[in-house]
């Protein structure tokens, strides 16, 4: 899959293929590390996230516990 060309500018391109990210960059001429830079932008982010998530979910299956032994569910 690829992102339309526009002559002179930069064009990114992400799409999402059986669960993996591909990313594209296309130009002329394209800027050095451009795509490596975004790549780890969203490494960061997506680990930021996770961390997240499985921190409400910890909160969520403590809560969880402490209603059960307290015979609220």
């Amino acid at each position: 899959m690829c992102p339309p060309c526009i002559e002179g500018e930069q064009t990114l391109g992400a799409v999402s293929v059986n669960g993996s990210l591909h990313l594209t960059h296309t130009s002329p001429p394209p800027i050095p590390g451009l795509l490596a830079g975004i790549e780890e932008e969203l490494r960061k982010a997506c680990a930021t996230f996770a961390m997240e998530v499985s921190r409400t979910s910890m909160k969520a299956a403590r809560a969880t516990v402490a209603a059960i032994s307290h015979g609220s569910i």
